[in-house]
């Protein structure tokens, strides 16, 4: 019996990629149909466009795709989940709709696997149609979640891009949060990685849905879900502005008071309440995942699966 390849991909209002988006990765698959089977799993993450009726034109000319519907738009990392839930491979791969991740990967991604990986995740090392204010958020991102993970390691520039076997997919439906963000619980369930190089595309059609706020949503759920590091920094912190405080009393003792002095004075007030100020905003986020967690909702809610056709399966 051959082994199942199943491709996940996530679309909010993506109306006018999806006939492509399953053309080009249908296109790949089909090349690899010699030695094993496969599935494409659409995820409609509740679109007010006609994303979830292109979706069912597809799979109507396509017995192979499958489409899933969320019972509303949960977000990226919902779809994702929303997916993997459904997904029956003996390789699992999420892919974007945007198509700025070519489908072509998909063969040496197989071939890694094949070759003994447990995950094989697209390593992106150029972006030459972002824009510097995407690269260098994503930079500082990296460098943040990196620096404050400890002994999780986060591979820069790879994101949602990956090939997990059934054991990484598995262990990691087993992980029990609900914050579930996609690019931190696989290398959180370790086994073998590796990476494949490639260079990330110009989008075709649409655009992105991810703006300033909802990348900084991100950037708190992945660092705040990764590590209890920050609370920690916390205390460091603490420690700093109370040696601070000591060091400005001794010096008001010694040296006369002018108003210059006092200026200092209040701006150093003024930095510390800045420093307090982000501290509480951290313990809040904390505070936040625990409210999350403890609720136990569910990543997201399918509505309705139309599953693809069992019958092309050897």
């Amino acid at each position: 019996m051959k082994k199942l390849i199943s491709v996940i991909g996530p679309m909010f209002n993506e109306e006018g990629l999806v006939s492509e988006y399953c053309s080009q990765t249908l296109k790949v698959l089909e090349k690899l149909s010699d030695k094993y089977d496969y599935e494409l799993i659409l995820v409609d993450d509740g679109s007010s466009d006609r994303t979830y009726s292109n979706m069912m034109d597809e799979q109507r000319k396509h017995p192979h795709i499958g489409v899933v519907k969320l019972s509303r738009n949960f977000g990226l990392e919902g779809a994702v989940h929303g997916g993997i839930e459904v997904a029956k491979g003996d390789a699992v791969i999420v892919m974007d709709a945007d198509l700025q991740d070519p489908p072509e990967l998909i063969y040496r991604m197989i071939e890694m696997w094949e070759d003994g990986y447990d995950v094989v995740s697209g390593k992106r090392i150029e972006r030459k149609s972002d824009s510097l204010f995407k690269k260098m958020s994503a930079w500082l991102f990296y460098k943040v979640t990196s620096a404050f993970s400890n002994r999780l390691v986060i591979e820069e520039n790879a994101a949602n891009y990956k090939l997990l076997n059934r054991r990484a997919i598995d262990e990691m439906k087993k992980l029990p949060e609900v914050n579930r963000i996609f690019r931190v619980l696989v290398p959180y369930v370790g086994l073998k990685a590796g990476n494949v190089e490639y260079a990330r595309d110009i989008r075709t059609a649409g655009q992105t849905k991810y703006n300033l706020k909802s990348m900084i949503r991100y950037a708190l759920d992945s660092l705040v879900g990764t590590t209890i590091e920050p609370l920690r920094f916390i205390m460091s912190l603490g420690f700093f502005t109370i040696l601070l405080g000591i060091l400005l009393t001794l010096s008001m003792l010694v040296m006369p008071v002018a108003s210059k002095d006092t200026s200092l004075i209040l701006a150093v007030l003024l930095y510390i309440a800045g420093a307090v100020f982000i501290c509480l905003g951290l313990i809040g986020e904390y505070v936040g995942q625990i409210l999350i967690e403890v609720k136990r909702r569910p990543a997201s809610i399918i509505d309705l699966y139309s599953a693809p056709n069992a019958e092309h399966r050897e």
